[in-house]
């Protein structure tokens, strides 16, 4: 008998383990990852995504809607959006909404978040909502044949705001919109770099270690010698 037990806590443990090892396998897509992103605002009145695609913007690609706006600016919006994060954009896989869809593709919608994993996603953030909040700042720039663009962005590690999309954690570090009024800020100094962030542990590599502790007690406890009559 107590061969037999042992023979099954054996297998047990062996279906266990072989669990735990496909579960830490699992792709960086199925488990908990962060990505970082910024948001274009399509809010009322300065419908940005509207004037910037009735500027020649219509049939750019998001990526290449961003790259511009950066260079265009005055002052540069570079210290918000990095040249780190877009060359992050700009290597994504070739298939990856951020270089496949257009402008002219959103020009409908509120706003779209544009993040470090490739993708482009309509959402309904609105700059003006996190204008002066605190632990943000602002920049008022200039952009060639657009007008006045105001980003929005963090001071610090901590995103202005998030969202989850499957196993993915969105992390809002700027929002870019057309303001009803400008200011000129000067040059922002204290954005902090955004960049992508390593994949999570995920939670499901735990259960097989708690199967394995509570077999254990079992086999221990069946193995405790009998008290005699």
């Amino acid at each position: 008998m107590k061969t037999s037990k042992t023979v099954i806590f054996t297998y047990t443990l062996f279906l266990v383990l072989a669990f735990s090892i496909a579960a830490a396998a699992l792709p960086a897509g199925a488990q908990t990852t962060s990505v970082q992103t910024v948001i274009l605002s399509n809010e009322y009145p300065g419908n940005a995504l509207i004037i910037l695609g009735n500027a020649g913007y219509y049939n750019h690609t998001i990526y290449q809607v961003l790259e511009q706006i950066v260079r265009e600016s005055n002052p540069s919006l570079g210290n918000v959006l990095t040249s780190s994060f877009l060359q992050t954009l700009q290597n994504a896989p070739a298939s990856s909404q951020v270089l496949t869809k257009q402008l002219k593709n959103y020009e409908d919608y509120n706003a779209i978040a544009i993040s470090t994993d490739g993708t482009v996603q309509t959402v309904g953030y609105e700059g003006a909502t996190y204008y002066n909040a605190q632990g943000t700042s602002s920049l008022d720039t200039q952009v060639s044949g657009i007008g006045s663009l105001r980003a929005v962005y963090t001071t610090s590690q901590t995103p202005l705001s998030n969202f989850t999309m499957g196993n993915t954690t969105y992390n809002v570090f700027a929002i870019i919109y057309k303001p009803t009024t400008a200011t000129s800020t000067g040059n922002p100094t204290s954005a902090p770099t955004p960049t992508p962030s390593a994949p999570e542990f995920s939670p499901i590599a735990i259960v097989p270690l708690g199967l394995v502790l509570l077999f254990a007690a079992v086999l221990v406890k069946q193995k405790k010698p009998q008290a005699k009559l």
